[in-house]
């Protein structure tokens, strides 16, 4: 049985159910647009800084410093490219 919110009428037809099915799947869309255009800025932000500093980050698996082109193409990475490797490898 479907089940409607208490605001949503009873006499409501079929195009009613479709044009808030369809209004909360934009609204959805919108939200997703939103957070994937926020987290590109702040990788574009995080490639500027590390290009424009000094910056150097370790891995997290084997201390080596990360080198600078794998920072700049993957800001947010945590691994050098041999063990981001090998965490895939082991996750399948």
């Amino acid at each position: 049985m479907f089940l409607r919110p208490d605001y949503i009428k009873e006499d409501m037809t079929m195009a009613d159910d479709v044009d808030i099915a369809s209004n909360a799947i934009d609204a959805a869309m919108e939200d997703t647009l939103a957070l994937r255009r926020a987290s590109a800025e702040a990788d574009m932000a995080a490639r500027r800084n590390i290009e424009n500093q000094n910056v150097t980050r370790e891995c997290c698996e084997c201390g080596e410093d990360i080198p600078r082109p794998r920072l700049i193409a993957a800001p947010r990475t945590k691994r050098c490219a041999p063990c981001q490797e090998e965490f895939e490898t082991r996750a399948r």
